[in-house]
């Protein structure tokens, strides 16, 4: 797939290595408030973690950069969270951000029409910081499909996040997923 050369052209462009405090081997974790456990998956993040609660029900796999959600009721709808180092923590400049436009058309399918590209700059939920956004729609045999990438400034790494759905579902699923990111938190490491 086009998307899986975008990381590793990136980084051979900042010129580091692939190698990141940040680890999506996810780990179950439960904490008690009040008289309810509290479930979630944490990650190890260099001298702390990194604690995530992803929507109910949905399937999670991951190790090293990378984090797959999968919604089991549409098993077209999907989002992957990858670690991309930088080589400095720094605020967006024009060549990054012509780096994230060019990857987000590269999600377009081959044999696939864009029918629309819009993007914008702003904070996001994870960590309040800077980001960097594209949505995408597109046409795939006769299917109509949404995506939409973010790109987060966390300082010594840029997340990225891909989510994909058939059209008709994209804002539920994708409605979904951004509730999630306001578990994400950071805490000391035990």
């Amino acid at each position: 797939m086009k998307a899986a050369i975008f990381p590793a052209l990136l980084l051979c462009a900042w010129g580091v290595s692939t190698a990141t405090a940040l680890d999506f081997t996810p780990r179950q974790e439960t904490q008690m408030i009040d008289t309810y456990s509290i479930h979630y998956l944490s990650f190890p993040d260099g001298d702390q973690r990194v604690g995530y609660g992803p929507p109910n029900g949905w399937k999670t796999s991951g190790g090293g950069n990378k984090l797959s959600l999968e919604d089991p009721k549409n098993g077209q709808a999907q989002a992957t969270f990858t670690v991309l180092p930088t080589p400095k923590a720094g605020p967006f400049n024009p060549g990054n951000l012509a780096a994230f436009k060019a990857f987000a058309k590269t999600l377009v399918p081959t044999d696939g029409q864009l029918l629309s590209f819009t993007e914008g700059t702003g904070l996001h939920l994870i960590g309040n910081r800077e980001s960097y956004t594209a949505d995408l729609s597109y046409g795939f045999y006769g299917k109509k499909f949404s995506v939409r990438v973010t790109f987060v400034n966390l300082g010594p790494y840029f997340l990225q996040i891909v989510s994909t759905a058939p059209a008709m579902d994209f804002e539920s699923f994708n409605s979904a997923l951004e509730s999630s990111y306001c578990s994400w938190h950071w805490m000391k490491d035990k």
